[in-house]
């Protein structure tokens, strides 16, 4: 157990810089993670690390209140070290064995640096909170290490990347059962709530993104890293930027493959594009079974595609609102290509339903209903914009279902063809 190191690092309110720590050992913060470093294609689970039950009766009344067993069956008992901790005076705890760190119901003022293969379990995600006071991200892990993170809400994290969690550097991480809640990051970084970047890889099944804020990625930001995302949440996120006029309410991602099964995007907000989710530059997107509701952006309210690709089904975009284009979506230089879904009740200066600008959209068995806008109130096509339709509905939309920037507004039945030449 020499290799595990327990930093006990007591910030006062004056330490608190707003960097990625505020403390003597602390790392310092990574500013690459926007780099063209290529992103992994394929997203694995993170395999399980020590993950039998901890000895030493924890979370018994007066057994330990947090208990690190590593690998070898030795225990350390770090009850001292939580309960010393207050919110004025977050303590640090730097994990470098591989193993289990078990947390008991309460709320601890904890932040964590994790450099081995570690799993962190609390004992659900409304019994046990770490708060790091905003003194560093709540959970941080950098390398090539699996952190598996299980029955926690991370609140109060504050970092220049991944506030409540940051995994980078070809770091393997899996979340299940979280809720991530009022976390952000300083100046224009990325990942209120986790910033996942630099070929690394998340898988997060059943997590909550409530009330974070960045400049990219309010409640997530995957950058140059692959991630898949199951029963997962996205609520009253919101971006704003001092450079970066803000962009993903609820998620971003820019140079990654990313597949998303059932999520709920509702009442995020971006400054400029993307209120509920922003794909970005060679991101490829696949999205089921999911809904966006109640968000708010310049541009591309529900979803905002900016040289990305998204393949989606079974989607609900409803009241969602752009002061610009694209209340429901916004396609720009992108691609979308979406089936079985439907838009209705969203609004937009152009293209209360979708926008798309030198954009393809597919659609199949789609319905675009009753949606507002100064001008193509269900689709807004502009120049260079390729449209196609199977099986779609297209009806009673303010003040047209189609807008063609070149030729004017028409209404195609349910099979129709648009490009430059016209809609057919």
């Amino acid at each position: 157990m020499s290799a595990l190191l327990i930093a006990l690092l007591a910030c006062s309110g004056a330490d608190k810089t707003g960097g990625e720590d505020s403390g003597a050992s602390a790392d310092t913060a990574d500013s690459g993670d926007t780099g063209d470093s290529g992103g992994t294609t394929d997203t694995a689970d993170t395999a399980d690390t020590a993950d039998s039950s901890p000895t030493g009766g924890a979370c018994e009344l007066d057994g330990p209140q947090a208990l690190f067993t590593g690998t070898d069956g030795a225990s350390l008992d770090l009850t001292e070290i939580f309960l010393a901790a207050a919110p004025d005076a977050p303590i640090e705890v730097g994990l470098y064995d591989p193993g289990l760190l078990t947390i008991c119901p309460g709320e601890w003022h904890i932040y964590i640096r994790v450099e081995s293969d570690v799993v962190i379990r609390g004992a659900g995600a409304a019994s046990t909170t770490l708060d790091a006071g905003r003194a560093s991200a709540v959970i941080r892990t950098k390398g090539d290490y699996q952190l598996d993170v299980q029955g926690l809400t991370l609140r109060g994290g504050l970092s220049q990347h991944g506030g409540g969690l940051y995994a980078t550097n070809g770091a393997s991480l899996r979340v299940t059962d979280c809720v991530i809640e009022d976390n952000t990051v300083d100046l224009d970084g990325h990942g209120g709530g986790i910033c996942v970047s630099e070929r690394s890889e998340a898988a997060l099944v059943g997590v909550t993104f409530r009330g974070n804020s960045a400049s990219e990625g309010g409640g997530l930001a995957v950058m140059d890293s692959a991630a898949s995302l199951v029963d997962v949440v996205f609520e009253d996120n919101a971006v704003e930027g001092s450079y970066f006029p803000g962009y993903g309410g609820g998620l971003f991602t820019e140079g990654s493959t990313v597949a998303i099964n059932g999520a709920t995007f509702r009442g995020n907000h971006a400054a400029s594009d993307g209120g509920g989710m922003a794909v970005w530059y060679g991101s490829t997107v696949s999205l089921q079974d999911s809904a966006f509701t109640g968000n708010t952006a310049s541009d591309g309210a529900g979803l905002h595609v900016l040289f990305g690709e998204v393949t989606a089904s079974g989607l609900e975009l409803m009241g969602n609102t752009a002061e610009g284009r694209g209340g429901g979506a916004q396609i720009r230089y992108g691609a979308l290509t979406l089936s079985a879904s439907e838009l209705s009740d969203n609004a937009a200066g152009g293209g209360g339903g979708l926008a798309l600008e030198e954009a393809s959209l597919a659609l199949s068995a789609v319905e675009v209903t009753g949606n507002r806008a100064d001008e193509g109130g269900g689709l807004y096509l502009g120049a260079y914009s390729v449209a196609s339709g199977v099986d779609c509905e297209l009806s009673s939309n303010t003040p047209d279902d189609l807008f063609h920037s070149v030729h004017g507004a028409q209404t195609p039945g349910a099979s129709f063809t648009c490009d430059s030449k016209g809609c057919r």
